[in-house]
């Protein structure tokens, strides 16, 4: 997990998407980092997911709501693996 931590290093406020902190994406990408367990080229991989239109509307609209949760995982999965 240190290796992970290292990659967020470099960026400032990674999880600050509009301003303040996001829990909607530091919940995604965490959970996503889990299930994956070893992610080459994460700060490569985060910043991409970060510019995907469907993840910043996951994190920022209906963020309670089950689908939009489930969408915003799926799509951290997808884009950190």
């Amino acid at each position: 997990m240190g290796e992970h931590v290292r990659a967020f290093r470099g960026l400032i406020q990674p999880f600050h998407l509009k301003g303040r902190l996001n829990y909607s994406a530091l919940d995604a990408t965490l959970v996503a980092v889990m299930r994956i367990g070893n992610v080459h080229d994460l700060a490569e991989k985060y910043q991409a997911l970060i510019n995907d239109e469907n993840f910043i509307n996951a994190v920022s609209f209906n963020t309670s709501d089950e689908t939009v949760v489930k969408s915003r995982l799926n799509t951290a999965i997808k884009a950190l693996s």
